[in-house]
């Protein structure tokens, strides 16, 4: 019985995710066509994340650690282990963001119009698009614009119930573009929405956004943030 609910409740949260993308469909075409910059658009997204969330009966609860300089450029490292993290992310983080997406994800009717715009799309496939998709992150720094990336290259086929090895991209942009970089911890999400189709529940999500860091060693600056969201996520009992 109590898996039959689960199931219930997931298919609930999916239909609303795309029933909301449906509805601010033309908030995010407006958004898009007026303002190059992406800011009206992340405007438009937290009205999105917040819908889907609430009518899902998810609630979140955020701590930054230190205010984030408006028009300052961050890379932001996430700990990734559940579809639920970009509308958590909307959430988190304020001022005009965007990620480093799957090219897969495109072929989603109507969602993909919008995620080819927003997101600068990766063939993880690809060495060669990879590191095209690294270097337009690059530019992107130039914008006054911060870059969402989940250096575990994606949700672990674990059900991401441990913190990964991280990639390097995002702590090589960081250092040749002279960034710092803000870890988020999501302790919370594999519970509320795992990969899983027989787990989840309705519930809180605690999202935790850790002072920034900065290092020239790019190896140094990895293990720094891999260590500072696997410690956090271990007090948060994950």
């Amino acid at each position: 019985m109590k898996g039959i609910i689960i199931c219930i409740w997931r298919a609930w949260f999916v239909f609303w995710a795309g029933m909301g993308i449906v509805i601010f469909a033309p908030l995010f075409y407006i958004a898009l066509l007026f303002d190059k910059s992406l800011a009206s658009f992340c405007v438009a997204a937290r009205m999105w994340s917040r819908f889907i969330l609430t009518i899902s009966g998810v609630s979140t609860k955020s701590v930054i650690e230190q205010p984030l300089e408006k028009g300052k450029t961050y890379i932001i490292c996430a700990n990734h282990a559940s579809f639920i993290d970009i509308p958590a992310m909307y959430l988190a983080i304020p001022g005009e963001i965007t990620f480093i997406g799957k090219e897969s994800m495109t072929k989603i009717p109507l969602f993909g119009y919008f995620y080819r715009r927003v997101v600068i799309l990766i063939n993880r496939k690809s060495k060669k698009d990879s590191y095209r998709a690294f270097q337009d992150a690059s530019k992107q720094a130039n914008n006054g614009r911060c870059i969402v990336i989940f250096p575990e290259g994606g949700i672990p086929k674990d059900n991401g119930d441990r913190l990964h090895r991280f990639k390097a991209g995002a702590f090589r942009i960081a250092v040749d573009q002279e960034l710092e970089i803000i870890p988020v911890s999501f302790p919370d999400n594999i519970k509320v929405f795992p990969v899983s189709l027989t787990r989840g529940y309705p519930g809180k999500l605690r999202m935790h956004v850790h002072r920034p860091v900065s290092n020239t060693d790019p190896e140094a600056l990895k293990k720094e943030v891999y260590d500072i969201i696997d410690n956090k996520l271990k007090e948060f009992g994950r």
